[in-house]
Formats: structure tokens, sequence, C-alpha cells
């Protein structure tokens, strides 16, 4: 969370935003609203602002009865901008992330910085590999990554013979190196032995 950007989509959010109390923080009064930052309805914001200079010190995130808290602190203003140079990141568990080298550089205006590429193009969805039984993907020429679930064997083509690496399985009766070898035989018609398992 950035706290500049923050204030920038409060200015917006006014109609839906609302005041709820008066809270100290380090002897300082500030006022505590709530506002929706994001479209997450099981996401309440509630956000402490300063009231003698207008700097938001704190954003506390709750969702399904887990807070997270941002504490922006020791505010410059950079070219009107006020903005923190240290940020804490923190849970009921203790601190997460704290940060006191922020910079901010102002310059080129947001929308110009963020537009897309003209060339972009959207990725393809991608489909998941089934692996809920033993599959066989070849990752490059004569090279093939076998098994099941989250256990594998990569067999690699050298020739007159294969070379394996790694295999998992939950006990040595499971059989899951073999059963890999067998797939690979059955799926590619290699039948050369392995000199090497690695």
């Amino acid at each position: 969370m950035l706290d500049t950007l923050i204030v920038r989509k409060l200015a917006r959010l006014k109609q839906t935003s609302q005041w709820l109390d008066k809270a100290y923080i380090a002897g300082i009064p500030h006022d505590v609203m709530t506002a929706p930052l994001d479209d997450d309805p099981q996401t309440t914001h509630t956000l402490y602002l300063n009231q003698n200079s207008g700097a938001l010190s704190r954003v506390m995130t709750e969702q399904q009865g887990k807070k997270r808290f941002y504490d922006f602190m020791a505010h410059r203003k950079t070219q009107g901008i006020l903005w923190a140079s240290h940020v804490l990141v923190s849970t009921a568990e203790g601190p997460l992330y704290h940060s006191r080298a922020r910079t901010l550089n102002v310059g080129q205006p947001g929308e110009a910085v963020f537009q897309i590429p003209a060339a972009y193009q959207r990725a393809p969805k991608v489909k998941p590999f089934d692996v809920a039984g033993l599959t066989i993907r070849e990752l490059a020429a004569g090279v093939y990554f076998v098994g099941q679930d989250w256990g594998y064997t990569l067999f690699v083509d050298a020739g007159d013979y294969l070379i394996s690496a790694g295999t998992w399985q939950m006990s040595e009766q499971a059989g899951a190196w073999a059963k890999a070898l067998s797939k690979l035989r059955d799926s590619t018609s290699l039948d050369k032995p392995v000199k090497y398992h690695m």
C-alpha cells in the first residue's frame, strides 16, 4: 500500500467513506474513517488521518478476522506531495516489513507511466496439467518429465542409454521410479537402458 495513492483514491471516495471517531497516535489527534479501497466487500479498511497535517498515518485492513496494519511515518513533502519516508507493516503476531528508505520521484504523470504498450497482448489462458494420474511431458528434444502428483523423475536420452534424475515416493514399495520408466518406454518407444541415476 502506498500512502500517496491511498489519499488520492480517498479523494474520489467521498460518498462511500465514513467518519468513525477520533484517536490519538503518539499523542497526535487523528480522524478515524472507513473507505472501500478495493472491490472486496470482505475486507474493511480503517484509515487514520493526522488532524494537524492531513497525513495518512495508519491503515488497518481486516479480512476474515485477520488484521494487518500499515503505519506511515516520517512524512516529507516533495513538490507539494505529502508522503511517508518510513513504512511498517505488521499483524498481531509482529512486524512483517519495515522500510526506512522510501523515496519519491516526481516527474512524468502516472497515466503515461502506466499505459499499456500498443503491441501488448493478453497471454492465453493456461490449462493446468492433470497430474492425478501418471503423466509424461517432453520438455525439450530427448528430455522427459514423468511422474504423478508431486513426485517426478527427469529422463534424458543420451544416445545409447538414458540418464534419470530425481524421484520421490511415499514408500519403497510404491515403485514410482519403475512406473515412471515404464510410462516413458510405453509412450516414446525408448527401449534404452538407464545407465545413470542421480
